[in-house]
Order: structure tokens, then C-alpha cells, then sequence
């Protein structure tokens, strides 16, 4: 018999469009944001606040590992103000017709943090913010 971790390795997107869609909006969306962060750093030690005070607590309580439908009450409102439970949540879509949040409201918050992350990137680099010439 096989462990539960083995079967789940295999699994397949059922929505292979929406599946190359999320990973796409939400590479823009880190990549928007690992510059803008790159742009503020004043060391590189910097840099690694995001994923340590940021990015890790956000998934914990994303749904990543569990819905948030298991969660006490005040984490699942307080989930609602969380970007990775929208990532996570638009994802999910892309395996399962199940999820958290509706499908165009997930894909909205993602489109829409994803433009301002991007935005951003762009304004900061074309303004010429701490580049070297």
C-alpha cells in the first residue's frame, strides 16, 4: 500500500489553462515584488525579511496545508486579508472545482496584486530608484 504523500505526488491538474495561469500571474506577482524589495534593501540580509516575516506566516495561515473552513472564526476572517489564501485559493481551482473563495473573486485579487506589484517595479526602476548608473 501506498503512503498518502506518494498518491498525492501524482496528482494532475484538472484545468490545465487556469493551472499555467496562476503560475504565471503569481511568478509576475514575485518577481514585481522581489524587485521592489531588491530596490528598498540597504544590505541583502534585508531581502530575506520578506520571506522570513512575511511570506511564511502568510501561508501558515493561507490555507496552504488546510481550508480555512477548519480554522476558529477570527483566523478565517482575518484570512480574508491574506494575499497568499487568494493564490492558494485560485490555484486550488486549478486541481479541484472546490475552494474557499469563488473562483473570479481569487483571480481578481491575484490580477489585481499583480499589477500593483508589477507597477510598481516599474515606476520604481524607470524613476531610477537607487540604480547605479
Amino acid at each position: 500500500m501506498l503512503a498518502a504523500g506518494a498518491v498525492l505526488a501524482h496528482v494532475l491538474p484538472t484545468d490545465w489553462p487556469l493551472f499555467f495561469l496562476v503560475t504565471a500571474l503569481v511568478a509576475t506577482l514575485f518577481c514585481g515584488l522581489g524587485i521592489v524589495f531588491g530596490l528598498f534593501a540597504e544590505k541583502f540580509d534585508h531581502i530575506a525579511v520578506l520571506t522570513t516575516f512575511v511570506i511564511t506566516p502568510l501561508v501558515f495561515v493561507g490555507g496552504v496545508f488546510t481550508s480555512t473552513r477548519l480554522m476558529p472564526p477570527l483566523l478565517r476572517e482575518a484570512s480574508l486579508f491574506n494575499p497568499m489564501f487568494y493564490m492558494i485559493g485560485a490555484l486550488r481551482y486549478a486541481f479541484t472545482p472546490v475552494g474557499d473563495v469563488p473562483l473570479p473573486v481569487a483571480l481578481g485579487v491575484l490580477c489585481a496584486l499583480t499589477a500593483i506589484a508589477l507597477g510598481a517595479a516599474l515606476r520604481l526602476t524607470a524613476i531610477g530608484y537607487k540604480l547605479r548608473v
